[in-house]
């Protein structure tokens, strides 16, 4: 929270996207004190196309960083996970 309202202190927030399963009562808390938050659920329908367009990003090598060695390694050591929806 205290994170979200620096940023909103030196940029021109329009809006701050969150998932109301995880953040729901610190979202409430921040749209209270006047930040334009925003219900992003993490739904199925939603993350399948977002996550198999990050995975052909990856994939086909149209993705760079800054090369920072803790994300680095955080991206390296992603696995595919397969759930009863989705199967390879």
């Amino acid at each position: 929270m205290h994170f979200l309202r620096g940023l909103a202190d030196i940029h021109d927030v329009k809006s701050i996207a969150v998932d109301p399963r995880f953040f729901d009562l610190p979202a409430q808390q921040l749209a209270d004190e006047g930040l334009p938050m925003i219900e992003v659920p993490q739904v199925l329908e939603r993350m399948t196309p977002a996550v198999a367009a990050a995975y052909d990003a990856i994939k086909n090598a149209m993705l760079s960083h800054d090369g920072d060695d803790l994300f680095a390694a955080q991206v390296l050591a992603a696995v595919a996970r397969y759930t009863n929806a989705a199967s390879p």
